[in-house]
């Protein structure tokens, strides 16, 4: 099973402010792998909240690459000898942070 985090630390933050500057979003012939404990069409959902209008000009929607979810389960999940574990965050909308262990 191919790291999943082979080059970029982002590839750690899901839902990170600069998320709409990270420059492989706009290249169709990538896919990107999101990771996180809830549902697919939620994380899509923040996604595209983060990126309406006012806040950025490109819609979520109208991004090139291709977009893939993996739900975490609250044990964790394994990649080789890392493993990963899922926790709450303290956070007014709710966050998910990530326990990473090898």
């Amino acid at each position: 099973m191919p790291h999943p985090f082979p080059h970029d630390p982002f590839s750690l933050e899901i839902t990170s402010k600069g998320f709409q500057f990270f420059a492989p979003l706009y290249v169709a012939a990538n896919t990107i792998t999101f990771h996180s404990s809830l549902p697919s069409d939620k994380i899509h959902e923040i996604l595209e909240g983060q990126m309406a209008h006012p806040y950025f000009p490109v819609p979520f929607v109208r991004l090139l690459v291709k977009r893939e979810s993996v739900r975490v389960p609250p044990e964790g999940i394994r990649y080789g000898d890392l493993h990963i574990y899922p926790f709450p965050l303290d956070h007014p909308q709710g966050a998910t942070g990530g326990q990473l262990s090898s």
